[in-house]
């Protein structure tokens, strides 16, 4: 598996997990052919936001472009 749909933040704070992690982009540099990032749309709500959001916490019910760094 490439990702899942934990996200780990870089300032240190607690993972994330999105109940969607789609449209996988990867950053590829181009002086060495190597992907440096992986971008993807993340939606943090649960099955069913779109027509309850009662559970949806504090984050609210949106989705947002997530960039990871690649590590090998």
């Amino acid at each position: 598996m490439a990702y899942n749909s934990t996200v780990r933040w870089r300032n240190g704070s607690a993972g994330s997990v999105l109940y969607r992690r789609e449209r996988p982009k990867p950053v590829v540099d181009a002086a060495t052919g190597r992907v440096t990032y992986l971008l993807n749309g993340g939606w943090p709500c649960h099955e069913g936001a779109e027509d309850d959001d009662s559970l949806d916490g504090l984050a609210g019910c949106w989705s947002y472009t997530v960039g990871t760094e690649v590590v090998e």
